[in-house]
């Protein structure tokens, strides 16, 4: 997933921290981070995030599709809305073949209310519902959903997961499906001695998860979180 982040989120902490995006961020973001316990945070999560302006032809369309509320969104704002339609339309124009069988998501990582309704505007990026739209896992053996990260089913024990996109509507829980989705075994995963991990009730997975928990603990402690 390729994320554009907002500096809410970086302020808040609330980057995920499995690592699982690649995520970007606008100097005028990086501007906003007055704390230093802001900028470590940042800094704790560089392996996965770099530096990208918008382009001034995205910045004048943003501007000028939305020279209604354009005085209502700060210069940030419109940085952020104008780097996540700009990377949407790169990733939109690749080619899908062998090697790329899967267009990458992108998606804005942000709590403010103004890029919400904003990028809801360009319904070829998230349509209606964009605010609200959020993720969770599910097994593709079971059909079991869970609003957790997992390695493995906890209901079946596979590992068949796959992430799905879920939205809040006025009559419940939404959950959108890609066309034509065919399920793909995931990577084989290992523990750091290189052995397989098969269950979660494996010893060396059960291992595996403590290690990683107490590692993620340290590291979160060292720059006071």
């Amino acid at each position: 997933m390729i994320a554009v982040i907002d500096t809410g989120y970086l302020i808040e902490r609330q980057l995920p921290a499995e690592g699982q995006i690649k995520g970007y961020v606008t100097d005028s973001v990086v501007n906003e981070l007055k704390t230093v316990g802001s900028r470590e945070y940042l800094e704790f999560f560089s392996f996965m995030i770099e530096v990208r302006n918008p382009s001034e032809e995205y910045v004048a369309r943003v501007k000028n599709d939305l020279r209604r509320e354009v005085n209502s969104l700060s210069d940030t704002d419109i940085d952020v809305v104008a780097l996540t339609l700009e990377l949407k339309d790169e990733i939109s124009e690749m080619w899908v073949g062998p090697n790329n069988p899967e267009q990458e998501e992108v998606v804005c990582l942000t709590n403010d209310n103004g890029i919400k309704n904003a990028l809801s505007r360009y319904s070829s990026y998230e349509g209606p519902g964009f605010s609200t739209r959020k993720y969770k896992t599910r097994c593709y053996g079971c059909f079991s959903v869970f609003s957790e990260n997992l390695d493995f089913c906890k209901k079946c024990g596979l590992r068949t997961l796959t992430r799905i996109t879920v939205a809040d509507t006025e009559n419940g829980e939404v959950m959108f499906f890609k066309k034509g989705y065919q399920y793909k075994k995931p990577k084989t995963l290992k523990n750091a001695r290189g052995v397989e991990l098969r269950s979660a009730g494996q010893r060396e997975y059960i291992q595996h998860q403590k290690m990683m928990k107490s590692k993620m603990n340290r590291s979160h402690k060292e720059i006071g979180f």
